[in-house]
């Protein structure tokens, strides 16, 4: 009986505790964006651009020109005893140029992430690929965050 009490309990308590994911909403928010430049890493840019393309209604009034900067670096940050990089550092920071009509603003994000090298470089490349997709929805996340922000002032 004690048992079945405790399993209800933690049932009740766990199904309410009003936990929703922070980025649930961002799909519901459409904007009329307009992409004027990109540059830098054409493979970040691109994806940051096809993920932009869900939240795209060019029937709304307000046109929002973005102008994107992507930097993307790869660096190793630690060797083993022979000197062969074990693990690399991935940077991407990407500038962001918004313009409405009446306002200004720059967001820079920075997205950092370590991992350890594959022996297999044809994997190591393929799961290097998934990584700056996976950075870059991160990205446009941020970004879709902000210009809620942005549009509700």
């Amino acid at each position: 009986m004690i048992k079945k009490f405790i399993i209800l309990a933690t049932f009740i308590v766990l199904t309410n505790c009003g936990f929703t994911p922070m980025y649930k909403n961002n799909m519901d928010n459409k904007f009329n964006i307009e992409i004027v430049n990109t540059e830098g890493d054409k493979e970040i840019n691109k994806h940051i651009i096809t993920y932009l393309k869900r939240h795209i209604d060019k029937n709304l009034e307000k046109i929002i020109k973005i102008k994107i900067d992507t930097s993307y670096s790869r660096k190793g940050i630690s060797k083993d005893s022979e000197g062969k990089t074990t693990s690399f550092g991935l940077m991407a920071i990407t500038k962001f140029e918004i313009s409405t009509g009446e306002e200004n603003k720059k967001i820079i994000i920075t997205e950092k992430l370590n991992l350890n090298k594959l022996d297999d470089i044809f994997e190591q490349k393929r799961y290097e690929t998934k990584i700056k997709k996976d950075i870059s929805l991160l990205i446009k996340d941020k970004l879709i965050t902000e210009l809620i922000v942005t549009n509700d002032n």
